[in-house]
């Protein structure tokens, strides 16, 4: 349906007669209303006695029409006529009135789009509200602001931080979920809005920055010339309790459009040089050098919310000791439960168990790992660089070792190959044979009579010289040759071989010295656990060793049949620890036992073991390790 216009019809003020009065308004106020000035209306009464006639002491003829009016100022067409133009007055009258209707119309549907975008941007303010209140964590409550806060504002970025002493903190940056707090231009925006916050009042940059305070200005320069912001807004964010006492701290001025506007109202002075903001709101725009005026006093609006929200997080997070107290809240119904008979069998049943933990003899046990080993056994290793030239055993091999009185070497495991030093001995017997064949010339020579004492001097100093050599030669080709005997690799021991697939693994392969070769053992002889028990636990193993008078008495169970439990004894424990790789640091530990009872016997099989540490109370054996973490926690 058609609204009703929002004007009066328009009105026609002709040049007065004497007979007829001219009842229509005073030109003089039409006038004023031309000129931009407010008409009267019923809230303001004008000056014009009731009753009294309006004149047009004109020649000309004027027409009048209002056009809707708002806020108390209403627009009124004036129409100027020459005055023979009155035969005409009423289509005229007809054709003002049309244009007028038609103004309204766009002046009523401008108005309503306006309030259709008003009550969206509410609504989301309303759901803004309600996110930004959900939790109490600060880091998120501060990206909520920032990213939600952005959508509502519709800015380039929207940042958040957080007041820490003289100094504010980067907490949140719109669509940013990490971000460096060490980079230039965030230590340059905190540093430029702890100036800001250091005068309490917001901060508009739009281009120049003259008339501003000098410590702003520098800060304010440098950041702009490192991220080329064009405009920029700080704004303040005030504790929770400092807006309850005067909510004015986050209101804008009442002329928002003046251009001096700059941010909270003055009353409530002494209020605001008593608080202090708790952080601020920078809103920056990289695209337009300007921050209209809307965005401005919707920023004010979703600061208004979110700093609310931000204050009540950062109180709620700084609460002493708020874990303790949230656990203690969940658990309320403990303390103020009404059946206390219940209480009281919790309570006896606790103190039996706590009883049962404390007195009840237990054995304290470590594990440790570890593996299964011939007590008698060697490695064989190079004793010369060179390649594997022949392998003369093989895995499970019976091997004698030297023959003592004898001097006999043991059985001969591999022969090495080594081409430099065949190079070397051929080079050195070559010079040898060079040097006889030499030294027989000289004394040939010097055999003959007709020599001249000059020349028999000579070759004597010379036959002299060879001799020497010779002999240097000889003492180098008896290292070649004790380096060759080397190359003969014999078995140190009488045993068995045990390493696996001898031949595939070192047959022509180049080796170097101090290479291990292979290993042998004598399996029929003792056997012995090697455990490898952890550091943090070998401190109840050397108290119990102390105290004990014998070895300490161990259990054991083999990976190859962990159906049959064995016993040994503790002898031996190693003076230092170890870093083994995905082990840790451990202690090494032997343990005898009789190999008679244990089946199978495999060098090198994985044992678990529990080694028996004396007497303790059944608490103290399940909950030392949480006891040691506790003491590890708090020393």
């Amino acid at each position: 349906a058609e609204q009703p216009p929002l004007a009066a019809p328009p009105q026609v003020s002709a040049a007065p007669s004497p007979e007829k009065p001219d009842s229509s308004p005073t030109v003089g106020e039409f006038r004023q209303a031309r000129g931009g000035l407010d008409v009267p209306s019923p809230s303001k009464p004008d000056s014009t006695p009731p009753g009294s006639p309006g004149k047009n002491p004109t020649d000309w003829l004027l027409l009048f029409a209002p056009i809707g009016s708002e806020a108390g100022q209403s627009v009124v067409v004036e129409l100027v006529l020459p005055g023979r133009a009155s035969l005409a007055a009423p289509r005229l009258l007809r054709l003002l009135a049309q244009m007028v209707e038609l103004a309204n119309r766009y002046l009523r549907r401008r108005r309503m789009a306006e309030l259709q975008q008003e009550a969206a941007f509410w609504r989301q303010v309303e759901q803004f509200a309600q996110q930004v209140h959900t939790r109490l964590d600060p880091v998120w409550t501060a990206y909520t602001f920032v990213n939600e806060g952005r959508r509502l504002l519709g800015c380039d970025r929207l940042s958040l931080l957080v007041a820490e002493g003289n100094r504010c903190r980067m907490l949140a940056i719109s669509g940013s979920s990490e971000f460096d707090p060490r980079s230039p231009a965030l230590r340059l925006l905190g540093r430029l809005t702890g100036a800001v916050l250091a005068a309490k009042e917001p901060l508009v940059y739009t281009g120049p920055s003259d008339g501003l305070a000098p410590q702003v200005q520098t800060w304010l320069e440098r950041y702009v010339d490192q991220t080329h912001t064009k405009a920029l807004l700080i704004w303040p964010l005030w504790p929770s309790e400092d807006l309850s006492a005067n909510p004015n701290l986050s209101h804008p001025q009442k002329d928002a459009d003046a251009p001096g506007w700059t941010g909270p109202m003055a009353d409530g002075e002494a209020l605001l040089a008593q608080s202090r903001p708790i952080g601020a709101l920078v809103l920056e725009q990289f695209e337009a050098a300007e921050i209209p005026m809307p965005m401005r006093r919707r920023l004010e609006v979703v600061a208004r919310h979110g700093q609310a929200a931000l204050s009540h997080s950062l109180q709620y997070d700084g609460i002493f000791l708020r874990p303790v107290w949230e656990a203690l809240g969940r658990n309320a119904w403990v303390v103020w439960a009404r059946s206390w008979p219940r209480l009281a069998w919790l309570a006896l049943a606790g103190a039996i168990l706590l009883g049962v933990f404390l007195f009840t003899p237990s054995r304290l046990e470590v594990e440790a790992t570890g593996t299964l080993e011939p007590v008698v056994r060697q490695d064989v290793f190079a004793s010369m660089d060179g390649r594997v030239e022949k392998v003369l055993v093989d895995h499970g091999d019976q091997v004698e070792g030297p023959g003592g009185e004898t001097g006999r070497p043991g059985t001969l495991l591999c022969i090495l190959r080594n081409y430099e030093l065949e190079e070397e001995l051929a080079r050195l017997s070559g010079e040898r044979a060079t040097l006889q064949e030499r030294l027989a010339a000289l004394g040939r020579a010097l055999l003959e009579r007709q020599l001249a004492p000059v020349e028999s001097d000579r070759l004597s100093a010379e036959q002299a010289s060879v001799r020497q050599r010779l002999q240097s030669l000889e003492a180098q080709l008896a290292v070649c040759r004790q380096k060759q005997e080397q190359l003969y690799i014999y078995s140190p021991i009488a045993g068995q071989v045990i390493t696996w697939d001898v031949a595939g693994r070192l047959l022509r392969r180049p080796v170097q010295r101090g290479d291990r070769l292979l290993r042998i053992a004598q399996t029929d002889g003792p056997w012995q656990l090697e455990l490898r028990v952890p550091e943090d636990r070998i401190g109840h193993v050397l108290r119990a060793k102390q105290q004990a008078e014998a070895a300490l008495p161990v259990r054991f169970i083999l990976a190859a049949d962990p159906t049959g439990s064995y016993e040994g004894r503790l002898v031996e424990i190693d003076t230092s620890a170890q870093q083994r790789p995905g082990e840790g640091r451990t202690v090494l530990a032997k343990v005898q036992i009789d190999a008679g009872q244990v089946r199978p016997l495999l060098p090198g099989s994985q044992v678990r073991a529990r080694i028996d540490c004396g007497r303790c109370s059944l608490g103290y054996r399940w909950f030392y390790d949480l006891w040691a973490w506790l003491r590890r926690l708090w020393f």
